[in-house]
């Protein structure tokens, strides 16, 4: 039984682009296609195709909450262990202005990746997956408003929230509420197609 030829054209803002491939018969019944793009095909195959690009507002969209869902996580944990960001934990003291620079580059994204998805928020009707449900429009306040503090912590080198409200306790409840968010937030992201707004 001979491999079976098939046609992929994918169709995006900068025209149709056919691709051809040659299957063996094994991989046939099966198919997942991973692409932003309109995709139509001729026979069912297992084909895994992926391009990242970041003139697509759904890819920036994709990108900016994947980050600021891992900001959070990370940020929860630098708040159990004290306000302490975990890298000063892990690299050796040589290291530190290193790491000190690395951290300043990440909070100044972190910042740029909340003002984007605020940004989308506000021109898609603010409206989170789709509707106005107040769990899901606090958690994506709180996932935005937590981002945007870390941007300002990493341009002024000073966190206007710790300023604000610190103490153990007060980490301890601002971490489970991290926690809590990023998992409300990405379940509910996973239901909706990967689909924010």
């Amino acid at each position: 039984m001979g491999a079976e030829r098939f046609e992929l054209s994918i169709l995006s803002e900068y025209g149709s682009e056919p691709y051809v491939y040659t299957v063996p018969p094994r991989a046939q019944g099966i198919h997942t296609i991973h692409t932003q793009e309109k995709v139509q095909f001729s026979t069912h195959v297992i084909c895994h195709t992926y391009r990242m690009n970041l003139k697509n507002p759904h890819e920036l969209e994709r990108y900016s909450f994947l980050w600021s869902e891992a900001r959070l996580l990370i940020g929860a944990v630098a708040l159990l262990i004290g306000g302490v960001p975990p890298i000063y934990l892990i690299a050796p003291a040589s290291l530190f202005s290193i790491a000190r620079m690395g951290l300043l580059a990440c909070w100044i994204i972190s910042g740029i990746a909340s003002l984007y998805l605020v940004y989308r928020w506000w021109e898609g009707g603010q409206k989170v997956f789709g509707k106005k449900d107040t769990k899901d429009l606090i958690a994506f306040a709180v996932l935005a408003l937590s981002g945007i503090n870390l941007g300002l912590t990493g341009i002024l080198g000073k966190n206007i929230g710790m300023t604000i409200l610190s103490g153990r306790l007060i980490f301890f409840v601002t971490a489970v509420v991290y926690l809590f968010v990023a998992y409300h937030l990405y379940s509910r992201w996973k239901a909706n197609g990967d689909k924010l707004f």
